[in-house]
């Protein structure tokens, strides 16, 4: 555990496009850099009301997955359940309040609140790459430079994904694909640490340790 700054800022209805993810994600690219500057942002994680979407911050664009009904939804506004916008420096988070009304929240690094860090790293469901080849369970998924399809094999769940990573054939053997979440934590008035709030940092490929993390 490290100890930080950040700074927390919310963000109003106003503030938020109510077409924020159309437009290969212009808006919601921008609403993020502004906040966090051009290098803060690198990935997005967005629920829809169909499904989940994995995207990648390329240059004032948020390029997604092509949809396809057995892998992924199409990025529409309306269909938004909530959306991350992340990268090392921080996060933006929108939240549906009301049918074309939004909410969010910007947490990044350096700022007055003080808090002590606990990073996170979460496996994500995935142990086996899709490479659109047969000898597959799951029907071929849409190819994307700079994208890979993954699925759980192993544990025979059906879950599958398409993550904004180069993941290779070593997935499942030595490797996994990590979500890297952000926990502060402040002190209580007996002086014990509490939980303030979370937010997503980076998604690559790694060994888990021994723990299974």
């Amino acid at each position: 555990m490290s100890e930080s700054r950040i700074h927390i800022e919310p963000l109003s209805p106003e503030q938020i496009p109510a077409a924020f993810a159309e437009d290969e994600g212009i808006r919601l690219v921008k609403l993020a850099t502004d906040h966090l500057g051009a290098d803060g942002v690198s990935n997005a994680l967005i629920h829809l009301d169909d499904g989940v979407l994995w995207g990648r911050v390329d240059g004032d664009k948020l390029c997604v997955p092509d949809a396809n009904d057995d892998w992924t939804p199409k990025l529409r506004s309306v269909t938004v359940q909530q959306c991350r916008v992340f990268g090392d420096k921080g996060e933006v988070f929108i939240w549906r309040e009301a049918e074309g009304r939004w909410r969010g929240r910007v947490v990044m690094e350096g700022g007055a609140t003080e808090v002590a860090i606990l990073e996170e790293p979460q496996i994500l469901y995935g142990d086996t790459v899709h490479d659109g080849d047969k000898g597959h369970e799951l029907p071929a998924p849409p190819k994307k430079a700079g994208f890979t399809a993954i699925y759980e094999f192993k544990k025979g769940t059906g879950i599958r994904q398409i993550v904004p990573i180069e993941a290779t054939d070593a997935l499942g053997k030595d490797e996994r694909v990590i979500l890297t979440v952000c926990h502060y934590l402040i002190p209580d008035d007996d002086g014990q640490a509490r939980f303030y709030c979370s937010r997503l940092k980076s998604i690559k490929t790694g060994r888990p340790d021994k723990n299974g993390k």
